[in-house]
């Protein structure tokens, strides 16, 4: 609409706007997630979310980074022992200590 000079500000049918002073926005018309979304997740999830997950697919398929070579990606990745949670273990203070070279009682 934008691009042949139309406004995309209409008025809100989409919800029923009658109890509200503004009954006129820009919504997102003619938007379907098929082929992104599976169809009960679909019906399930709300508008924003559906959204962003069509945005996000649709932009990993845009940077050739969708599909097979994504999958392969993340293969590569936990192969060399990426991809999944590790846990940080937190230092002592002393051996933040030995690593610096210094004793324990120099840190108080």
């Amino acid at each position: 609409m934008l691009l042949a000079g139309e406004s995309g500000v209409t008025h809100i049918d989409h919800f029923d706007a009658s109890k509200f002073p503004t009954q006129f926005g820009g919504q997102i018309g003619g938007f379907h997630a098929e082929g992104y979304i599976d169809g009960k997740s679909d019906r399930r999830l709300d508008d924003c979310l559906r959204y962003c997950i069509v945005a996000g697919k649709k932009a990993l398929e845009s940077a050739d980074l969708g599909g097979e070579r994504l999958d392969k990606k993340s293969d590569s990745n936990a192969a060399q022992g990426g991809g999944g949670r590790r846990r940080r273990r937190r230092q002592s203070d002393s051996e933040i200590a030995s690593a610096e070279g210094l004793r324990i009682d120099e840190l108080e």
